[in-house]
């Protein structure tokens, strides 16, 4: 079976209200000295600068070929090193179906979380979440999500400037 990734970024997609989370184009938050950086990225904060899950809200549908085995693919770049630092991301989501209630609660998180990764300050950073507590899936479900850093796991003292945040899965 083939994999196919969609973006779940857009115009669906919102800082929570914390405050601690916003839009920005990639050069105001890096020093760079030969890429331009002028696409935008989601900033993250550093562990140090929130107390709870800290992130973006989101929605997307259910593409029309999915036949499984969901996984959240997260890619950004690391302001900062990381060293022997914990970098933790993690995701409730709600599928719907037509005629399904909205006022629905999320379900149960889904977490990854590495420790002393090789990338250094300004790498790309690529993480995957198995989607195992957030469907079951459906074609043509509204999934709503809360996407965020894991406070409980989380020790990375850098910002995380998310530039894609994608729903993977296999294909009919």
């Amino acid at each position: 079976m083939a994999q196919q990734d969609i973006s779940v970024l857009g115009l669906n997609t919102i800082p929570d209200g914390s405050g601690d989370v916003w839009v920005a184009p990639v050069n105001t938050e890096l020093t760079l000295a030969s890429a331009p950086g002028n696409e935008l990225c989601v900033v993250l904060p550093a562990s140090g600068s929130i107390s709870t899950d800290t992130g973006i809200y989101g929605k997307f549908t259910v593409p029309q070929n999915y036949d499984g085995a969901p996984v959240l693919v997260i890619r950004g770049i690391l302001n900062g090193a990381p060293s022997s630092e914990v970098i933790a991301f993690g995701v409730q989501m709600k599928p719907l179906a037509d005629d399904e209630a909205y006022d629905a609660a999320f379900h149960t998180q889904d977490i990854a979380s590495a420790s002393s990764v090789s990338q250094a300050d300004e790498d790309v950073y690529e993480e995957t979440i198995t989607l195992t507590n957030s469907g079951p899936f459906a074609i043509s479900d509204d999934v709503d999500f809360f996407f965020y850093i894991d406070d409980s796991v989380h020790t990375y003292t850098g910002t995380f400037l998310l530039t894609g945040l994608f729903f993977r899965y296999t294909t009919t």
